[in-house]
């Protein structure tokens, strides 16, 4: 027995609580500065997979987009025969699958790829037809063909994404990470497989009926008919072997900007977390 104990009992220590009380604080202390240090490391990074924020919009949109596109592949098919399919491979209908694999995968690196490849286009047509509906002409001539005599309805509808598809992404990756850094490289690395399947596909099909429709899938035969003038003949002619050349550094130039636009509309509009 120490001479603490006996008569008054054993020796209690009423300072015991209060330390680990400051040496459960100073580790909850450490863990948060390491947590901080962690989050404020990573903070100038863009994770690629990451928690869905309002998931039904997230995979919903990855339904929506994956779903109009069959629509626009069966309409173009049962107006124009098998030769519809091959509408299926232009770049601003390939993006929806592109960016429908981003929802699903949790990669919003490849919903921004798909943004970047349609964004000039997409823009372009939008400027195109917004401008007839005022003044009754086609200034660019990428919209043109909603207006042509053997167009459907149902054609012009399925070409509708020109309008929805970009602001319906940037609506789903709100707090969902926002625009990726990385998408320009993914939508870089698709442009040589689509021109050069395209090149594959004639520029006019003969249909059941014996008319020929002007197809010219993602324009490897030459700019679209309705694009005439300044920029357009400043590049070589499609029967030029440097045509397809000058196509793909013309759209990997467009992808270029189109990434610093939509990464800067990102980074004023768009809540990323």
């Amino acid at each position: 027995f120490s001479r603490y104990e006996g008569a008054q009992g054993p020796r209690v220590d009423h300072m015991a609580p209060e330390v680990h009380k400051r040496k459960s604080g100073a580790q909850d202390k450490i863990t948060n500065n390491n947590k901080t240090h962690t989050t404020t490391k990573s903070a100038g990074k863009t994770p690629d997979r990451r928690p869905v924020h309002n998931p039904r919009l997230w995979y919903g949109t990855g339904i929506f987009l994956v779903c109009f596109y069959i629509f626009l592949v069966c309409v173009r098919s049962y107006i124009r025969g098998w030769y519809g399919f091959f509408d299926g491979i232009w770049l601003c209908n390939v993006a929806m699958l592109v960016s429908a694999y981003g929802f699903f995968a949790r990669s919003n690196r490849f919903v921004s790829a798909g943004m970047t490849a349609t964004f000039f286009p997409h823009l372009l047509w939008v400027i195109d037809l917004s401008v007839y509906c005022f003044t009754g002409r086609f200034p660019i001539g990428t919209a043109a063909y909603v207006m042509w005599p053997d167009i459907a309805w149902s054609e012009v509808i399925s070409s509708t994404h020109h309008c929805w598809f970009i602001p319906l992404c940037f609506l789903a990756l709100r707090r969902n990470g926002g625009y990726h850094k990385g998408a320009w490289l993914i939508a870089f690395l698709f442009i040589f497989p689509i021109v050069y399947t395209s090149t594959y596909i004639p520029e006019y099909a003969t249909l059941d009926d014996g008319a020929r429709f002007y197809m010219n899938i993602n324009m490897v035969h030459g700019w679209w008919k309705d694009m005439t003038g300044w920029p357009w003949e400043l590049f070589p002619p499609g029967t030029d072997p440097k045509y397809v050349l000058s196509l793909c550094g013309f759209v990997a130039f467009k992808f270029a900007v189109a990434y610093v636009v939509l990464g800067l509309l990102s980074y004023l509009f768009i809540r990323t977390d």
